[in-house]
């Protein structure tokens, strides 16, 4: 795979990661999170078009979907902890 296409694939994975993440806050605090619209409104559309089209498309399949889900919640919540961690430093 070139890198063009992983990351075409990647990014839509941390985005629906990071828009699931965003439902499963709204469901344990019950109350709004900051996102939660967002999420629904463009990342999930925006997710399902793009991962239905790399499977039509045979760029991708339902595995290697799963694969990239799971490494885009691990690299959103990476990405979360330094964002986090710079701020400590910073204030």
């Amino acid at each position: 795979m070139n890198p063009t296409t992983y990351l075409s694939v990647l990014v839509p994975g941390i985005l629906l990661a990071n828009g699931i993440g965003h439902i499963l806050q709204f469901t344990f605090f019950t109350s709004y999170v900051p996102g939660l619209l967002t999420s629904i409104l463009i990342i999930f559309p925006y997710s399902f078009f793009t991962t239905k089209f790399l499977i039509t498309e045979g760029l991708l399949t339902i595995k290697r979907f799963l694969i990239f889900l799971l490494i885009g919640f691990v690299l959103q919540a990476l990405l979360a902890f330094v964002a986090l961690y710079s701020v400590k430093l910073l204030f």
